[in-house]
């Protein structure tokens, strides 16, 4: 009888702990699923890398153009434009920093929120490391300094432009006789 009694009790602990495991299994994957929702939360994949100044997220499911406030990298010829000393160097740039990423947009208080093209104006942050997008083209030499369009951050922008000059990184190494 106490055999018996054993067995079953041993039956029903083990029951329990089944379960038991089974609820937190279910409760880590539910965790993990909506950590991963809220991580990604203002935060969206790139598409397109249309130029060293413009890229497309997807964004309620549609691709929607962006244009990386404070930079103006050099012309790549598209839309009938010219090409640019360093244009393609900047393109090539912005892929290799953005291809499989996730960004996150942040307008500025003294921009507006589209241009005349109707793309999104915006300060573009790498999701996975933070990375500064706009602020990095400046600093390495891929845009020159650009205020023809008031933003918060000018000063941090002329900075960074008069940094890579001095280093003659870049466009500014490259393209001596067409950067001012």
């Amino acid at each position: 009888m106490i055999k018996r009694l054993l067995k079953e009790l041993l039956r029903y602990l083990a029951i329990a702990i089944m379960t038991t495991i089974v609820v937190l299994l279910v409760k880590d994957i539910g965790d993990f699923v909506v950590n991963k929702q809220l991580r990604n939360q203002g935060s969206y994949p790139v598409l397109s890398v249309y130029d060293g100044d413009t890229i497309g997220v997807k964004m309620d499911g549609r691709e929607q153009k962006v244009r990386l406030i404070g930079v103006d990298t050099p012309e790549t010829g598209g839309n009938d434009t010219n090409i640019e000393c360093y244009g393609f160097e900047a393109t090539d740039y912005v892929r290799d920093l953005l291809d499989g990423e996730r960004v996150v947009l942040k307008a500025d208080p003294l921009s507006t929120n589209r241009d005349r093209y109707e793309r999104l104006l915006r300060f573009v942050e790498r999701k996975s490391d933070g990375l500064d997008v706009n602020l990095e083209l400046v600093k390495n030499g891929y845009s020159p300094f650009y205020n023809n369009f008031p933003h918060s951050r000018l000063d941090e922008f002329r900075t960074a432009a008069e940094q890579a000059q001095e280093r003659q990184i870049g466009l500014h190494a490259e393209c001596v006789n067409e950067t001012s």
